[in-house]
C-alpha cells in the first residue's frame, strides 16, 4: 500500500481512560493504519485480554521528558545536525515518530515502550485530523472515526464538546465492529475503499 499524506490517531480507552492516543502521518487512510490495526487485532485476538492488562502499566510523556530525550542526543549543542539527533532520537523512541511505519500497538504489546505520546486533543480538529482509530476495551470494539466532519455532534458522541458554530467539528464515528466478530480483511477493504 502506498504512503499516504492523510494523518489519523491510533487510540485505545479503557476504564474511560485513553491509554494510547498517538499521533501519526503514516499511511494513515483506512487501507493503511485501519488494515494494520485489523490485522494486528487478527493476530492477536486470543491475547486480548493480556493486551488490556499491558496498557495499565503505561505513561503519558511529559514535556519535561521531550526535553530529557533531546538533552540525551546533544539536540541543543552548538553545531550539532538536527537531522541525524532526530534520527538517533526516533530510533530509540519511535513512539515520538509521527511517520514511522512501525506500530504503535505492536511497541506497546511486546513491552518496548511503556511511555506514549498524549495526542487526543487532535480528534477536535477534523480538518486536519483525518481519521482516527480507536480500541475500546469498555465495550470490546475497534471503532473507525472520520474526519473533515461538518456536521455538530450530539452529546451521545464520543468526542462531543459543546463548542460554538464552527466549519469543522470533531471526528465522527463511522463503523464500529466487535471484538469477538471482526470483518475479513476483504470485507474490511470492500467497506473503506471508496474512501482512498
Amino acid at each position: 500500500i502506498k504512503y499516504m499524506a492523510a494523518k489519523c490517531i491510533i487510540a485505545v480507552v479503557k476504564d474511560n481512560d485513553y491509554k494510547i492516543a498517538q499521533y501519526s502521518r503514516y499511511n494513515a487512510t483506512p487501507l493503511g493504519q485501519g488494515l494494520n490495526i485489523l490485522n494486528f487485532l487478527n493476530r492477536n485476538k486470543y491475547s486480548m485480554i493480556t493486551f488490556s492488562i499491558k496498557i495499565n502499566d503505561l505513561e503519558w510523556i511529559t514535556d519535561d521528558d521531550l526535553i530529557s530525550y533531546s538533552e540525551e542526543f546533544g539536540l541543543y549543542k552548538e553545531k550539532a545536525n538536527t537531522i541525524k539527533v532526530q534520527q538517533k532520537i526516533y530510533k530509540k523512541y519511535p513512539q515520538l515518530d509521527a511517520d514511522s511505519n512501525k506500530s504503535i500497538l505492536e511497541l506497546v504489546f511486546l513491552k518496548e515502550i511503556r511511555k506514549v505520546k498524549n495526542s487526543i486533543d487532535f480528534a477536535n480538529d477534523s480538518l486536519h485530523c483525518e481519521w482516527l482509530y480507536l480500541i475500546n476495551f469498555d465495550d470490546w470494539t475497534f471503532e473507525i472515526y472520520k474526519g473533515f466532519n461538518k456536521k455538530k455532534l450530539t452529546p451521545n458522541d464520543r468526542f462531543y464538546n459543546d463548542t460554538e458554530d464552527k466549519e469543522y467539528y470533531p471526528v465522527k464515528k463511522i463503523k464500529s465492529y466487535s471484538l469477538y466478530n471482526l470483518p475479513t480483511i476483504e470485507k474490511f477493504t470492500e467497506r473503506f475503499s471508496k474512501y482512498e
